[in-house]
């Protein structure tokens, strides 16, 4: 597919066929961060946000009991059974 850089008011740009987009998994809106690599290659990229998948990750991988030694430490010390006097 070719095209040319067109004017879009002061700057200029490039015009995406929908097809393209959607191939590409992007849509009308979608945030984007633009690269040049190589001198001439123009990259999009989808920002992501920066937690994107975690949820997922942890379904897949839930916390082991090693994983929070400080809960096997007792939460009080024996002095702290002491009223304490004024």
């Amino acid at each position: 597919m070719n095209t040319k850089i067109i004017a879009i008011g002061n700057s200029q740009g490039v015009r995406l066929p929908k097809t393209v987009l959607r191939r590409a998994g992007l849509e009308l809106g979608t945030p984007l961060t633009i690269d040049v690599q190589s001198g001439s290659r123009v990259v999009l990229t989808p920002n992501r946000h920066p937690r994107e998948g975690w949820e997922e990750a942890f379904r897949l991988h839930p916390p082991r009991k090693s994983d929070y030694p400080w809960r096997e430490v007792s939460p009080t010390l024996a002095s702290d059974d002491k009223e304490w006097t004024w």
